[in-house]
């Protein structure tokens, strides 16, 4: 600074902007398109609105170069001859119109998205959602120009380019591009405006902008009367992978402190089913409401209500942890302080041993005893011992539903009939609803007396039938889910 003054420096930021301009400029509009893709559920919406972006910068970046480098209508904006452009001004005029554009997309498009879902015209839904945001987004515009513009006869020598290109700017991108190209161009497109490949739509979050979930959730609750919301209500409910069908057509209808049993051989999607219906895997198709909330537009709240036992590959146990580590770390996810208070780990670990031995005490040939050692690890235990672990982490928390897979993984039938009889036990004494999956389900869990049970039938696997038939129920055999029309 000493040696060259301020003008090195400021070429030196120059450079730094110039460099920086492209990386910017795909950033804002990366984000554009993750951020359009979640509000619209569409791939081309997002596409067409960044390009029409793209335009208006394009536009505002033309016209101050045309006036303040190429002398075009200068003495018109107070200019006396050419000159600089402040090496910011690009960097400032992207920012403040990516703001103002994408405001303008959201007033138009939301519009038009939110009649098309609850109306399926796509044609008319343009047309009338238009006609309900134009004036908002026309006023805002004017005003927005109207500010702008005033800086620009008036201002300083580096404030009217940035003045200029945000005037020329938003009046392009809100009266050419949002007003004008977007319509006409979502017109062409008609319903294909609205496509959005399946495994993209069951990866993305539901933000339901247009308030689908809530038509959903009066509807549910008009058609129940008032009831309470059952456990699990399922209807058609399927799911798909590449390989083809994982479950299809799958209804339940369980009240709660119900059992449920999945049931069916290998490769059935015994465990994709647990997964849904816990609110880990969104289904392909069909309609799920879990403890009273409906998926996948709560599954938030679905998961911290239904906790998972063990499921191999999905959160398996750590071997080298002992059983009071991973009593710890479970209690940990249900605090927010950094610590494991002393009590809450003595209530956990005498739960653990009322579990042993409850199962201890309905078949004593079982490998269990009546206590689990704290100092055991993981690979220190037998079977049994292991599911009644997970059993105990997955009721920290009391979750209304617990799900536990392959009670048949057990390697011994006594170890099995334990594991039985303690789920049985604990939807008999209404402490959670009980979705278990099995390939067998023994005759003396069938036979259980004051414990509502729900038999899913999952077949013999991909191979064989992809229906499901359920257990009798106590419920109002009227179908909850209503009749509306789907786009």
């Amino acid at each position: 600074m000493a040696v060259t003054g301020q003008t090195a420096a400021q070429v030196d930021v120059s450079q730094r902007l110039y460099d920086a301009l492209l990386p910017f400029g795909l950033v804002v509009v990366g984000i554009s398109l993750i951020l359009l893709t979640l509000v619209f559920r569409s791939i081309l919406v997002p596409i067409t609105a960044a390009l029409g972006y793209v335009l208006s910068v394009g536009a505002a970046f033309g016209v101050v170069a045309a006036v303040f480098r190429w002398g075009w209508a200068s003495s018109l904006m107070g200019l006396n001859e050419p000159g600089p452009v402040i090496s910011f001004m690009p960097i400032i005029v992207m920012g403040v119109l990516f703001g103002l554009a994408m405001d303008y997309q959201v007033f138009l498009v939301s519009s038009m998205r939110a009649r098309f879902v609850h109306e399926g015209d796509a044609q008319r839904a343009v047309n009338a959602g238009f006609v309900d945001s134009a004036r908002v987004v026309t006023a805002a515009a004017v005003i927005m120009v109207s500010v702008f513009a005033a800086f620009v006869p008036h201002g300083a020598v580096y404030i009217k380019p940035i003045a200029l290109g945000l005037a020329v700017g938003v009046f392009v991108d809100a009266f050419l591009v949002r007003m004008t190209l977007i319509p006409a161009v979502m017109r062409l497109l008609g319903a294909r405006a609205w496509w959005l490949p399946a495994w993209l739509d069951r990866r993305l979050p539901v933000l339901d902008i247009e308030g689908e979930s809530l038509h959903r959730r009066l509807a549910l609750a008009a058609a129940r009367g008032g009831t309470a919301p059952a456990a699990v209500l399922a209807r058609d409910l399927s799911r798909s992978d590449g390989a083809g069908t994982v479950y299809a057509g799958v209804d339940l209808d369980a009240p709660r402190a119900a059992m449920v049993v999945v049931r069916g051989g290998s490769g059935a999607g015994k465990t994709a089913l647990l997964l849904t219906l816990a609110g880990r895997m969104t289904p392909s198709a069909g309609r799920l409401e879990v403890n009273g909330h409906l998926l996948p537009d709560a599954a938030t709240a679905v998961r911290r209500e239904v906790s998972l036992t063990e499921i191999a590959g999905v959160n398996d146990l750590d071997p080298l942890l002992t059983v009071a580590d991973h009593v710890d770390e479970r209690l940990a996810t249900t605090t927010w302080h950094p610590w494991v208070s002393g009590r809450d780990r003595t209530e956990a670990l005498r739960r653990l041993d009322t579990l042993a031995a409850a199962a201890a005490a309905a078949r004593p040939d079982a490998h269990l005893t009546a206590t689990l050692e704290p100092r055991l690890r993981v690979r220190e235990l037998t079977a049994i011992q292991r599911w009644v672990l997970a059993l105990g982490l997955a009721l920290v928390g009391d979750p209304a539903i617990l799900v536990t897979d392959d009670v048949d993984a057990l390697p011994s039938a006594a170890d099995r009939v334990a594991a039985w009889s303690l789920l049985a036990s604990l939807s008999r004494d209404r402490v959670v609803t009980v979705i278990a999956s099995c390939h067998d389900l023994p005759h003396d869990v069938e036979a259980l007396d004051g414990i509502p049970m729900r038999v899913v039938d999952l077949g013999a696997g991909r191979t064989g039938p992809a229906w499901a038939l359920t257990g009798p129920t106590e419920l109002d055999p009227a179908d909850p889910w209503p009749t509306r029309p789907t786009p």
